[in-house]
């Protein structure tokens, strides 16, 4: 993620075939991640455990600049039903949970 002198979010950097390729491997599982982003919104790091569902392209308006920007996003859902879209460039860090 690249982030320029006014705290505005650049372009989508894409993300190590490694990175895809696993996250991919887990949505065909069904098998929990612990991940670690940071929250454009809310401006702050966050860990979550979600079981991926998919992983789609988008292009979204730049809330900070008003620019549009490509890129992909990992949709999720966790253990209370709740959904979320991760831009893959803002993961940190991610693991399996084994059960």
């Amino acid at each position: 993620m690249k982030i320029d002198d006014k705290n505005n979010f650049k372009h989508y950097q894409a993300v190590s075939c490694k990175m895809h390729s696993e996250l991919e491997l887990a949505i065909m599982h069904g098998q929990t991640l612990k991940i670690h982003y940071f929250n454009e919104a809310h401006k702050k790091e966050i860990i979550i455990n979600i079981t991926p569902q998919d992983i789609v392209t988008r292009r979204s308006k730049n809330r900070h600049n008003g620019q549009y920007v490509s890129g992909e996003y990992l949709l999720g859902i966790d253990n209370k039903g709740n959904t979320f879209e991760i831009r893959l460039d803002f993961v940190r860090s991610y693991s399996l949970i084994l059960e």
